[in-house]
């Protein structure tokens, strides 16, 4: 695994950073980092794929949208994790595109008239609690938290 840099800090935070090319077959470089702090730092099953879903969804619209799959341009992704919350910090200098300014999907009548695709946002939006997007110096910049689920002792 291409980690630029993992850490366990002596007050239990966990810090994960990866160099990723822009491909959808890095998702399962993704899934194996997230699982690997999901059992090193304990992680619940619903912390892991609450994190692995919001990590899924924002890495393949960065490929897919942002730039050609596979021209050679790398994403960032570093991942922290605390007692407290999960947090995902993602940075690309792909095509400028700021999620948050993106309107809600609207619900469908029914399934018929439902299209494939464009939720990603809407399902982003439901399980972070905090969302925060900047463009700068030619960077693509997005960062989630999501509240972890508490331990009851």
């Amino acid at each position: 695994m291409n980690v630029l840099e993992s850490d366990l800090k002596e007050d239990g935070r966990a810090d994960l950073t990866l160099r990723l090319s822009n491909s959808l077959s890095e998702l399962k470089r993704i899934v194996d980092a997230l699982y690997a702090m999901k059992e090193r730092y304990s992680l619940s099953e619903r912390d892991f794929l609450t994190a692995r879903l919001c990590a899924e969804e924002v890495f393949t619209n960065i490929v897919r949208h942002g730039f050609f799959e596979g021209d050679g341009r790398e994403v960032y992704l570093r991942i922290e994790a605390d007692a407290d919350s999960i947090r995902m910090h993602f940075q690309d200098n792909g095509k400028p595109f700021d999620p948050l300014a993106t309107s809600p999907t609207r619900k469908k009548e029914t399934l018929e008239t439902a299209l494939a695709g464009g939720r990603g946002i809407s399902l982003i939006r439901a399980y972070a609690q905090e969302l925060r997007y900047a463009y700068q110096e030619g960077y693509n910049s997005l960062s989630l938290t999501i509240r972890r689920e508490l331990r009851r002792a």
